[in-house]
Formats: structure tokens, sequence, C-alpha cells
């Protein structure tokens, strides 16, 4: 039990790790095809993590590192997924959305949630976060192609200046916030 705990979920977060999360992109992406459902991805990268980590040590860039799963799963549907992929990025499947004005409105929760202050030992630090939204079967039909897609709309708001949404829908990126 505790080799599969090592092996499926991040120690620091107690959220599921990377591999976790690509075999349940997997089980999605399956599941949509048979139902005919629809599903987002959204790829989140944090701004401002690194100067944290820098400036206040590894110790309190962790203790952000734990708010920060813990925002993200109270900002979800307890069916969603919410994963660390390492370092500062994160990534959420959302199940069987209606439409894209809802996953929109879901990442500008999840984003604002973000960039709410956190306080550790007195002191205030704050995040901002920049967060790449794919749709299945819009944005790609298997998991690697959303990841890519939903990765390369999150770094087109980081190369805009940091702080953001941005959709990758149909072959074209389209950005927000």
């Amino acid at each position: 039990l505790q080799l599969e705990q090592y092996a499926n979920y991040d120690m620091l977060t107690g959220l599921p790790n990377r591999r976790c999360f690509f075999e349940q992109l997997g089980r999605t992406v399956s599941a949509c095809e048979s139902s005919g459902n629809i599903f987002v991805l959204f790829y989140i990268d944090l701004d401002g993590f690194k100067d944290i980590n820098d400036t206040a040590g590894h110790q309190i860039g962790d203790e952000i590192l734990k708010v920060v799963g813990t925002r993200l799963l109270h900002a979800i549907r307890e069916t969603d997924f919410v994963a660390r992929l390492g370092g500062d990025e994160f990534a959420v499947i959302v199940h069987a959305i209606d439409d894209m004005s809802t996953a929109q409105e879901m990442a500008e929760r999840m984003h604002q949630r973000l960039r709410e202050v956190i306080l550790l030992d007195t002191v205030a630090y704050t995040i901002d976060s920049c967060i790449g939204i794919a749709s299945y079967p819009d944005s790609g039909r298997d998991g690697e192609t959303l990841v890519r897609n939903a990765d390369s709309a999150m770094y087109e708001i980081k190369r805009k200046g940091k702080g953001g949404i941005g959709s990758f829908m149909t072959g074209q990126q389209t950005s927000g916030l």
C-alpha cells in the first residue's frame, strides 16, 4: 500500500502525481470516446513561485505548494481530478462539462483562489498563475495532444506577461483575463 502511495501520489501535497495523472487522463479519454461526453483539461503553472523559493526558502515554498493544492481541490467538484505534475505545475481534469463558458468560469474561479494572499508565519505571500485550457474532443482526441495544447495555451499567457487564462480550441489559441 505504501509503495502504491509513493508511485501514484505526490509526497508533499498528497495529490495524485504525474504518473497517476496520465493514467487518469487515458481513462477519461477512453470513457469519453465511448460516451461522447466532453471534458476539459486545465494546465496550471504558478507565477512568482521561484522568487518565493529563492528569497524565503524551500520550506516556505513547500507550504505554498500545499496551500495551492488545497485551493485547487476546493475550487472544483468532487467528480473532477487535480494532480501535481511536478515543481509548480498542476493539472485539473473536469468531467462532463456543459460548454466552454462553464470551463472559463471554473478557470477564473481557480485563478482568483490562487491569487488570494497566503499567510505563513505572519508573512503574506502572493502568487499568480497561468492556466491553459484544452477541451476534448475539440483541442485533441488523445491525452498527449490535449496536454500539449493546454500547455501551449498556458505558455502563450506567460509570454504575454504572466497571470491569466488561455484556451486552445480547434487549432486556435484564444486568451482571456
